[in-house]
């Protein structure tokens, strides 16, 4: 008899902190779960991003090619192994502005 030993995913979403205006960054999500997970990025905005299917490596990035203010605030890594309840976790983008001179 064969047994799998099936596990929620265990979520880590990291967030680079204080990225420059106008620089480019990529924030990591990683999960240990069996089977492997499917990812999705959630951004302040309510947009999603989602990975193609299952991932073996169980990490999937999301990257910024230019940093602006519309980027700041929380980011949620979900991963689904179909199988178990999904795992979640939050990070935080802050982006340090260049400052505006109006005349």
């Amino acid at each position: 008899m064969l047994f799998a030993l099936l596990d929620n995913p265990v979520v880590t979403a990291t967030c680079p902190g204080l990225v420059n205006e106008g620089s480019s960054t990529s924030l990591a999500c990683s999960a240990d779960s069996k089977p492997f997970s499917s990812f999705t990025w959630i951004l302040p905005n309510g947009t999603r991003h989602s990975s193609p299917g299952p991932v073996t490596s169980n990490q999937f990035s999301y990257g910024i090619t230019t940093i602006d203010r519309t980027h700041y605030g929380k980011y949620s890594c979900t991963a689904s192994n179909g199988v178990v309840s999904d795992g979640e976790d939050l990070c935080n983008l802050e982006i340090k502005c260049t400052q505006l001179l109006l005349i």
